[in-house]
């Protein structure tokens, strides 16, 4: 079983990561095709807190990040 700690949470939209942030929740940047993504740990609050206010669109969830 795979538990959903172990994945990242990617927002693209700057607005959408501090939104997250103004929660509590925290971050770092990622630069992909030079666009800063910003990379949250995923955990069941945050997941409940994207699926209530998010569109499936406006975030990734991996388990990869890139330097």
């Amino acid at each position: 079983m795979i538990k959903i700690e172990q994945y990242l949470i990617k927002v693209i939209n700057a607005d959408k990561a501090n939104y997250l942030a103004e929660l509590g929740f925290s971050y770092i940047k990622e630069n992909i095709n030079n666009q800063d993504v910003f990379v949250f740990t995923s955990n069941p609050e945050i997941i409940k807190c994207l699926q209530s206010n998010f569109n499936k669109s406006d975030f990734v969830i991996e388990n990869t990040l890139r330097f």
